[in-house]
């Protein structure tokens, strides 16, 4: 298990970056999966999120990086638009 305690004052971006992290899963994109619990969770007033192992990887091919970036261009962000 990877455990990530960010800084006091970072709640919110933690919370993002949650919400990123199940909309990647969601969308089964290959990326680091966060542990099935309610996260970010409060630790002395810094963000603790935590995720599991990441499994062995091999080296991405240049098609591999085209193929990825075309296919998320296809996703919906699950966040608001920048005004």
């Amino acid at each position: 298990m990877i455990v990530r305690i960010a800084r006091e004052g970072q709640s919110a971006a933690a919370a993002r970056e949650v919400r990123v992290a199940r909309w990647l899963a969601r969308e089964n994109v290959p990326a680091v999966h966060l542990v099935d619990v309610e996260q970010p969770v409060e630790a002395d007033g810094r963000p603790v999120t935590s995720s599991g192992l990441l499994a062995r990887a091999e080296d991405a091919t240049l098609g591999d990086v085209v193929g990825f970036s075309s296919s998320r261009s296809l996703l919906v962000s699950p966040l608001p638009s920048p005004a």
